[in-house]
Parts: structure tokens; sequence; C-alpha cells
């Protein structure tokens, strides 16, 4: 079974991929156009070069999206971009906060070396996104919480050598 995310756009798809493939490295797969049905008698005029269907691989993800005459920005999605680099992060957060709502300025973080999240300039989907680095301290928080998991299970056991003390 594969799960992709499709998203709806309002007859901005085809600038979005663009935006997509020139600052996020996608790769369009295909895209159909409402001009392209057979049938051109429901199809207005405004909406022949629109969108009908898409695909554009980002990263391991594969996205489905069209062009919707009444779509409405996303809500309680967010886009998450996770990079190897610091580097990468800002450069991927000033992309896609350029003209848009910085919602966190871009810092080190607890969980990431670099995080940033925005509400990218709209004419696309009102996607939110964030870019990280989390690699470099992905280890430091994964054994913080290991050992924090550890010692909860000791001290539900009665364990009396869970903590130690100097």
């Amino acid at each position: 079974m594969t799960m992709n995310t499709y998203v709806n756009f309002p007859g901005t798809c085809a600038e979005a991929f663009c935006f997509y493939e020139k600052h996020l490295g996608a790769k369009p797969g295909m895209m159909i156009t409402n001009g392209q049905l057979p049938d051109q008698s429901r199809v207005s005029p405004e909406w022949k070069d629109a969108v009908l269907h898409a695909r554009i691989s980002l990263a391991d993800t594969e996205l489905m999206d069209a062009d919707i005459p009444s779509a409405q920005p996303m809500r309680s999605a967010h886009l998450m971009l996770r990079v190897d680099s610091d580097a990468e992060a800002e450069r991927i957060f000033s992309a896609l906060s350029e003209g848009g709502d910085v919602l966190m300025p871009m810092e080190k973080t607890f969980f990431a070396s670099r995080f940033g999240q925005d509400s990218p300039k709209d004419p696309y989907s009102g996607l939110t996104a964030s870019a990280a680095c989390i690699r470099p301290l992905l280890s430091i928080v994964a054994s913080v919480v290991e050992a924090s998991v550890f010692l909860k299970s000791q001290l539900r056991q009665g364990s009396r050598n869970a903590l130690v003390t100097e």
C-alpha cells in the first residue's frame, strides 16, 4: 500500500511545481491540463490551462496535485523538510519564507541544529512549512529519551538501582 498527499491549488499548480523544482529540487512526474481532456464541453475557457492532475517527486515523497476552482488554504497540515546540513536548512527556509510569514525564525533548538517554521507566501496551497537540520542532534535527543524511558521503567518496577547518586 502507498499513501500519497494530494494538494489542491486555486489555479497555481504549475507555478507551484516550478517553485518546488527550483528551490527544493523536486522532479516533475506528469501533468495533465483540463485542455487535454477528450471532452471539452465541460471545460470553461478560463480553466483550460489549469492542471487536472499532476505528480511531482519531492525528496522521498510523491505529491499529487490539481487546480480546483474552490480550493481552500490547507488547515491542520504541515510540510516538514528534513535536510542534512544547516546551510541547506537555511537556504530552503529563506526560499519558502520570502514574502510569507515567519512563525518561528530559523534557530538552534534542543531537537535540531537549525529549525524554522513559516507560512509561505500563498500563491500555492497555504501550507505551513518547516525546514530543519535534525541529524546532528537527533542521536543526543534519542539517547536522552531512551535513558528517561529506561529510568521510568525501572522506577515502576521498584528497582532501587535505577538512580545512582554520588
